[in-house]
């Protein structure tokens, strides 16, 4: 999943190894327990290495507990971390791997010993939970701002990246009510968010003008409107760039609230356009859940 950003995971797996009384008094007395889960700890942080479907990860915790049954030991793997992708197989492999280190440590009982019940129990994380609905819809602007755009010198290919992506928030409730392009100028980049803002558009998304160029201009104009800052956002969309594109540090682009409007002033490339998009939509939405809320406790 190389174009999806990461995201907080957790899972949970098991699995039980069935075996008689003379296979728990000895492992009552020796390390076997403590090795096997500093061996299924190893596993599930280099599933990489193991699984060729596995991505490399940041796994923040491996925690592996041991609970006695009547027939044997029930081996708990939780995992957690930032991935683009579930993490339940790489708890099932810290269960598994943990169980097989068991085994070979216990060569004279490896033939009264049974693996089995290996599953995943639980996984969740990523966009799970964020699904939205907003009525009345979240109405949204989009406005590119560049002088080639303007004159038609260049195709708007940035502006189209982010038209699609409001649009496919359709389902959350978000709705498009205008898009406009303009050229670098601060003035009419300021009249045009005024305008916006005043026409009560709760998220405006400008597009171009946060690079180093001199005609880049959008990002100091729009700070200056800015009445509280949300500086998280275009934080982890430079992040989230900053691991496909050496250079998307090079984009000066900020976001906040303009009177209840959402600004965030995206880049004017269609790649940087486009990652910035993925690394924000759908839980950018969020913004709009506690503006409402705090509304209503306003009794606004």
């Amino acid at each position: 999943m190389p174009n999806s950003p990461k995201h907080h995971h957790t899972a949970r797996a098991e699995a039980k190894l069935r075996f008689g009384a003379g296979v728990r008094d000895e492992l009552d007395n020796s390390p076997v327990l403590q090795t096997a889960r500093v061996a299924g700890v190893m596993a599930a942080r280099r599933a990489a290495d193991l699984l060729p479907y596995a991505d490399h990860v940041e796994v923040t915790g491996v925690f592996i507990t041991f609970e006695w049954e009547d027939d044997g030991l029930r081996l708990v793997a939780r995992c957690e971390g930032f991935s683009r992708a579930q993490l339940g197989s790489r708890a099932l492999l810290a269960a598994q791997i943990c169980a097989v280190t068991i085994v070979d440590s216990l060569p004279d009982h490896a033939l009264d010993i049974e693996l089995g019940e290996a599953r995943i129990v639980a996984q969740k994380g990523g966009l799970e939970g964020l699904s939205y609905s907003f009525d009345p819809p979240v109405e949204a602007s989009i406005v590119v701002i560049s002088d080639a755009v303007a004159s038609g010198q260049k195709d708007d290919r940035a502006g189209s990246v982010v038209r699609s992506a409001v649009e496919d928030l359709t389902p959350h409730g978000v709705r498009l009510v205008g898009y406009e392009v303009i050229g670098d100028d601060a003035e009419a980049i300021e009249a045009k968010i005024r305008q916006l803002v005043a026409g009560r558009s709760e998220l405006v998304l400008t597009v171009g003008g946060t690079g180093l160029a001199h005609t880049d201009v959008t990002v100091e104009t729009v700070e200056a409107l800015i009445e509280r800052p949300v500086p998280g956002l275009m934080e982890a969309a430079r992040s989230y760039g900053q691991e496909l594109t050496p250079v998307a540090f090079m984009s000066r682009g900020v976001a906040g609230i303009v009177d209840d409007t959402l600004v965030v002033t995206l880049p004017g490339s269609r790649g940087g356009a486009r990652e910035s998009a993925e690394a924000l939509f759908p839980a950018i939405l969020h913004v709009f859940k506690t503006l409402r809320k705090s509304r209503e406790l306003l009794g606004e």
